[in-house]
């Protein structure tokens, strides 16, 4: 997510505060979505970064699918870690937008 400022960019009016200045989205509309894997439980783990997604997606204008977190996932484990009610509530969110 540190890249994700080339996605918008602020338009006419220099002079004025950031929260006033008119933004040109890349991104407006489009559907985003956010997966965490962490090796520990998702509560006070992920609390951070689902913040700076939800600020994401309101500052560049985009439709938020969700935020998805895969708690317990071990560097040392090779393959899907995955839950399968997770994976199963992304795709019903992505045919939900498609729709």
């Amino acid at each position: 997510m540190d890249r994700h400022v080339a996605l918008f960019k602020f338009v006419g009016g220099s002079d004025k505060a950031v929260d006033e200045m008119e933004i040109k989205s890349f991104i407006e509309n489009r559907p985003v979505g956010l997966i965490v894997s962490c090796q520990g439980p998702g509560e006070n783990n992920t609390e951070l970064v689902q913040m700076q997604f939800r600020k994401f997606c309101e500052s560049s204008l985009a439709f938020c699918l969700g935020t998805y977190i895969f708690p317990w996932c071990s560097p040392d484990v090779i393959g899907s870690q995955f839950s399968e009610d997770t994976l199963n509530r992304i795709v019903c969110n992505v045919e939900a937008q498609n729709k």
